[in-house]
């Protein structure tokens, strides 16, 4: 498989990868404006960056020359140097391409520049033993204000999105194939700081993760459970946020492989209001760890965050397609011992405190349908569903009585469904 180093490398790439997408936006007829609106919006979203080299033509402006710095992290910062990534001493790095904004003019109300489309041309760069070639990077619907941003600016500056293909090899061999990842924003009443509600969606059709390629492809054992060519996997989400009342649903969320098996979930909490996420925001880029104060005041946003927060559902699905009947088959055969077996072995680790805690009911359902499930390999879901919704300050009252708090949850688990 990929060596260790490797896959440092490789997410280390990424990592750049996405932060040089956050070096986006400008745009209007005044460039000058344009661009220091830009900055301020970055400044505020947490990006510190610096636009140089700039040329226009018509209502399209190019920057040819994009520093870009994530504010806060020292971690980063380590990483790169511990990696050789050419960065400056606060930790900025060199967006490889330049960054073109095109459609650019004033919102009809003037307090905002528009562009139509912002973008970063094919990208390519190398990082230890790993290239990385992005084919395009783009923003569209992009609005950003002219005066000072707002919390609502800058969850609503961008109305869709998309990246790629991207392809990444490690030592000259491919290695990945991610297909165009392309993300949706919806706003009612409007994009800006009039916007009540978000609606998201992401699509991610296809990431080929090439197994014959790897330094080391799989053999034996291995090599029947996960086979020796590539692994198609696939990523999409759907999430509603009311920004008055904070209502939060992630409609779905979904995550899976071919031929191997797919993960789900969904999940529905009101309290996530946008000015709870001001305070969070604003005391992270200013709190010092070692201050009690600082710690003070972010307990203080935690327990009014749970004081009006409420948690409504959640759901937690696993389909299976093959994987882990072919992973059982091959583990009966070389540890020499029943399916039936390992079960019992797994849910004695898994179920061992809940008599303890009195939560027999739960214990009892739990060891009934993970053996149906890994018995016949279809689905197992879980699902919480209060039925009322539980303020989240009850989670703090409850937890010292799990059985209390599990009865309230109303937790229900079921298999092959």
């Amino acid at each position: 498989m990929i060596k260790t180093n490797s896959v440092r490398s490789l997410y280390l790439a990424a990592a750049m990868a996405f932060g040089g997408l956050l070096a986006g936006p400008a745009s209007a007829q005044d460039v000058d404006g344009a661009l220091a609106a830009l900055t301020r919006l970055l400044d505020a979203s947490g990006y510190e960056v610096g636009l140089k080299d700039v040329s226009v033509s018509g209502d399209e402006i190019t920057i040819n020359k994009v520093r870009a710095r994530l504010k806060n992290s020292t971690a980063l910062r380590d990483a790169f140097a511990e990696l050789d990534v050419p960065v400056d001493a606060n930790g900025a790095f060199q967006l490889p391409a330049p960054l073109v904004i095109k459609g650019l003019h004033d919102s009809a109300d003037g307090n905002a520049y528009l562009a139509d489309k912002i973008f970063v041309p094919q990208m390519e760069f190398k990082v230890d033993d790993v290239d990385v070639t992005i084919d395009e990077v783009s923003y569209s619907s992009v609005r950003i204000p002219k005066g000072d941003p707002t919390i609502y600016d800058i969850l609503s500056w961008v109305g869709g999105s998309s990246i790629g293909p991207i392809t990444i090899k490690i030592d000259d061999v491919l290695a990945f194939e991610i297909a165009p990842a392309v993300g949706e924003t919806s706003f009612v009443p409007s994009q800006g700081p009039e916007a009540t509600e978000l609606t998201t969606k992401t699509d991610l059709p296809s990431i080929l993760f090439h197994l014959e390629n790897a330094p080391e492809p799989p053999t034996g054992s291995e090599a029947e459970i996960v086979g020796t060519k590539s692994i198609k996997g696939y990523l999409t989400s759907d999430a509603y946020w009311s920004l008055t009342d904070g209502h939060l649903i992630i409609r779905s969320f979904v995550m899976g492989a071919e031929d191997f098996g797919q993960f789900s979930f969904s999940f529905d909490f009101t309290g996530v209001t946008p000015d709870v996420i001001e305070q969070l925001r604003t005391l992270s880029a200013n709190m010092d760890p070692e201050d009690p104060a600082s710690q003070q005041q972010m307990m203080e946003v935690g327990m009014g965050l749970a004081s009006r927060g409420f948690f409504n559902s959640f759901t937690l699905r696993y389909d299976d397609y093959g994987v882990l009947n072919r992973a059982m088959t091959v583990m009966e055969r070389d540890e020499g011992t029943s399916r039936q077996e390992m079960v019992k072995q797994m849910l004695s680790e898994m179920t061992g405190a809940m008599t303890d805690l009195q939560l027999d009911d739960l214990k009892n359902k739990l060891e009934a349908e993970i053996t149906k499930f890994v018995n016949d390999p279809k689905n197992i879901e879980l699902r919480i569903e209060p039925s009322q919704p539980l303020p989240l300050i009850s989670f703090i009252g409850l937890a010292s009585t799990p059985k209390v708090l599990v009865d309230s949850l109303g937790v229900t688990i079921t298999a092959n469904q």
